[in-house]
Parts: structure tokens; C-alpha cells; sequence
């Protein structure tokens, strides 16, 4: 089970007071003001604007890859899906996800899959076992897309391509965030054993404002990076079909040093007031619903206590590791047996 979510007065301010202000427009403008003056100056002190590059809170060598592809046949798809995916994370070190459900929202037989790479490398050495049968349960459609976030090069690019025929591939721009480096945790993987929660969405940030969203996300990153060691992966890309669009990925290994310590409802931390008052003020909705795309993989326990946590995670569509919907493997990011 999740560990509790703390209650007191600063979690009290924060669910009555602080999350629906930033849903009123007045409100909204008041926390941009407030934000402005106190991280301006912040970031001057304490020198975020002038940090060195290739810091482990900004570095993303890791390839995730959300897609939402239209099959031929459901249950031709799935055999081919879970027989590939089995297959490759068995054998090739570095595939730490390789799993799909299919889109309960979606009008056509839309699958979700959802890749985790520790770099374009070990994408390069995945055997080409099983490919040709998933490829063939593809349908030609308009509506196949993906989405790819972190450190893929443009060698990477071709590759991918060549795996997904009649996928429209989005890379965007402006990529920025951190994919956590798995060696830094040991040779026996990470110590966090239970099934992560993943949530993926398109969100819409208020005209203009997308440059100072960026900086924002990415100042919230130095904190959470350190501060929440299962926060396994943050990281967002502008859209490139909308300069007021992104993507964006968030990626727990565990409920509590994950989830619950990248925005801890707490005194002694600055991330609740870098968050509340620079980041979720830029987003249209605040960051608190309304997502064109927004999905959610995890445990039942888990979802529910992130609800719990703060309401507006209950916007996203949720698909469940216990569930009899999942196909392929779940994810692993540890020591292979």
C-alpha cells in the first residue's frame, strides 16, 4: 500500500487554498506576481540561472516513446504485441518498459505502447525477433501517432521509423527535464521494487508563456531531482503542431520517493512554492485538469492515493498493472535474474 499522505496545516493549505486558487483567473495572475518576485530573485542568489551543463537533474540519455497506434485486429495485435515484448525485455539489458493497453477512449481499435530505453544504443542491439508479425497487425491510418522524449539522436530517428511503418513520429523541440541514468543506483538495479506509475499527457500552456513555462520546469527539476530519488523521469518537449502546446512525462519508481517527495505538502522544502507559484500558474487549467491526452499507468492503490494527494490527478485516464488489459510484460528497472 501507498504510504499515507501526510495531513497538517501545510497539506491543508495546499488542497484548500493554494491548488483551487490557481483555477480562478484572479488567483491565477496573483501566484504568477508572487512567483515572479520571489523565484527572480531566487534564482539570481542562488545562481539557477548560470548552473554548468550536463548536471544529472538536466540530463535525459534515456529514449521513453509513448504511441498510440491503429491495429487491424485486437486479438491478432495482442498475441504479437506481448509475444515481441516478452521476447525483447528478456534479452536485451537497458528495455526497461515494453507494454500496451488498448485505448479505452479511442473510436478505432487504438493501441497505447509505452518504451523505455536506457539510450538510443540499446535500442540499436534489440533483435529484430517477432518485428515483422507486430508490424504486419499495423493499419494504415492518420491517427497512428507517437511521442519521444529524452536523448534520441538523429540516427535514432531512422531507426525507430523503420519499426513503426505509418506512424507519424513526433520529436518536438525544446526538449528539457531529466531521464535518472539507472547505473547511478548500482549493478543491482534500483531498490524500488514495486510497479511504477507513469502519467503521459498533451497540455495546454497559456499564450506566450511558454519560454518562462520551460525555465520554470526545468528550476522545479533541480529540486525534485534530488529530492524524490524513485522520481525516475521528468520531462516535457514543446509540440510541434502548437508553440502553446507540450508534452509531457512524468515517471515514478515508488508511490512515496517517488510521487509523494516530488511534491512534498511540507515546511522544510522549496518545491511547493516554486511549483504552486512558477510552474502549474502557466498552464491553461493551472496544471489542474484538461488535458488533450492524458493517460496514467499504475496500481490501483497507487492512482487512488495520488487522487487523494491532489484531485486534479484523477484527470488522467488510468490503466491498471493488475488489470487483465495489460499486454507484454511490466516494466523492470532491476537486476535481471
Amino acid at each position: 500500500m501507498p504510504t499515507q499522505n501526510p495531513t497538517g496545516f501545510v497539506p491543508w493549505v495546499v488542497n484548500n487554498f493554494a491548488l483551487p486558487c490557481l483555477t480562478k483567473t484572479t488567483c491565477g495572475k496573483g501566484c504568477t506576481a508572487v512567483g515572479a518576485c520571489v523565484w527572480l530573485s531566487c534564482d539570481a542568489c542562488c545562481g539557477n540561472d548560470d548552473r554548468p551543463p550536463n548536471r544529472p537533474d538536466t540530463k535525459a540519455d534515456g529514449v521513453v516513446i509513448f504511441a498510440s497506434v491503429v491495429v487491424k485486429d485486437v486479438d491478432a495485435y495482442k498475441k504479437a504485441f506481448a509475444t515481441r515484448a516478452e521476447y525483447v525485455q528478456k534479452v536485451t539489458p537497458g528495455v526497461r518498459t515494453m507494454f500496451s493497453f488498448m485505448d479505452k477512449d479511442s473510436k478505432e481499435n487504438a493501441a497505447l505502447q509505452i518504451y523505455w530505453y536506457d539510450s538510443p544504443a540499446v535500442f540499436r542491439a534489440i533483435p529484430k525477433d517477432y518485428l515483422d508479425a507486430l508490424t504486419a497487425t499495423y493499419a494504415e491510418s492518420p491517427n497512428s501517432f507517437a511521442a519521444v522524449f529524452g536523448g534520441w539522436t538523429e540516427q535514432f530517428k531512422s531507426e525507430l521509423q523503420a519499426t513503426m511503418p505509418g506512424v507519424k513520429i513526433e520529436y518536438g523541440k525544446d526538449g528539457r527535464g531529466f531521464l535518472r541514468d539507472m547505473s547511478t543506483y548500482g549493478p543491482g538495479g534500483t531498490p524500488y521494487k514495486k510497479d511504477p506509475m507513469i502519467w503521459i499527457s498533451k497540455r495546454k500552456v497559456k499564450a506566450g508563456h511558454m519560454p518562462l513555462q520551460a525555465s520554470s520546469f526545468i528550476k522545479a527539476g533541480y529540486l525534485q531531482y534530488y529530492a524524490a530519488p524513485a522520481f525516475y523521469g521528468s520531462y516535457e518537449f514543446t509540440a510541434s503542431d502548437d508553440p502553446d502546446m507540450l508534452w509531457s512525462l512524468r515517471f515514478f519508481g515508488d508511490y512515496h520517493d517517488g510521487h509523494i517527495n516530488h511534491f512534498p505538502k511540507v515546511i522544510c522544502s522549496w518545491i511547493p512554492a516554486r511549483v504552486l507559484f512558477t510552474v502549474l500558474p502557466g498552464l491553461a487549467g493551472s496544471g489542474i485538469g484538461g488535458f488533450p491526452i492524458g493517460v496514467s499507468f499504475s496500481t490501483q492503490d497507487d492512482i487512488n492515493a495520488a487522487i487523494n494527494w491532489n484531485p486534479g490527478n484523477g484527470t488522467y485516464t488510468q490503466y491498471l498493472w493488475e488489470s487483465s488489459d495489460l499486454i507484454g510484460p511490466k516494466p523492470n528497472f532491476m537486476e535481471r535474474e
